[in-house]
């Protein structure tokens, strides 16, 4: 069987559902989150990633999820962005406000957006981090930025776009 396993209380029974992706809603007029799980069913035509065809396996409230769970679910939301970027062949990196971005390390110079709302890698002293939205942070050390950058996407091309200056291209 394929996806992952999620368990949730459901009038005092425990339900054991599997699901290839996940997301929340909140109703109109609620105040309480519902976690959907869904199954691929299959992929039309002209949509990419196969995330078209989807059929409802499984909805509860957040707080019926059992421990550990929603942290689950939520590393399974933020799985496909994962995915895009390890699979892109050329990676563009565009300049983004850090005044924006709270919660960055101390040592942050710069934030770099990847493509997408929810990817950025951070430009620190020696390091680069990328942050992919609900997957953990990774991060590489090197002498300069550009070094980090290559130990961080070992097989891809990489572009920095400089706003308004230049481009720069690290491999």
């Amino acid at each position: 069987m394929r996806g992952w396993e999620f368990k949730y209380r459901k009038d005092g029974k425990v339900v054991t559902v599997r699901a290839d992706g996940t997301g929340m809603e909140l109703p109109a007029y609620s105040d309480t989150w519902y976690r959907n799980f869904t199954i691929n069913t299959g992929q039309v035509e002209g949509c990419a990633a196969g995330h078209c065809k989807q059929k409802t396996v499984g909805r509860c409230k957040v707080s019926d999820l059992l421990p550990g769970y929603d942290k689950k679910a939520k590393r399974l939301y933020g799985k496909h962005w994962m995915d895009k970027v390890t699979s892109q062949k050329k990676i563009s990196l565009w300049r983004a406000h850090s005044e924006d971005f709270g919660g960055l390390p101390k040592d942050a110079e710069d934030v770099w957006y990847l493509g997408a709302r929810d990817c950025w890698v951070i430009q620190c002293r020696g390091r680069a981090i990328l942050h992919v939205m609900n997957n953990p942070e990774r991060s590489r050390r090197g002498r300069t930025f550009a070094e980090a950058l290559r130990k961080l996407f070992p097989k891809q091309a990489i572009e920095i776009n400089h706003p308004a200056v230049r481009k720069e291209t690290v491999r």
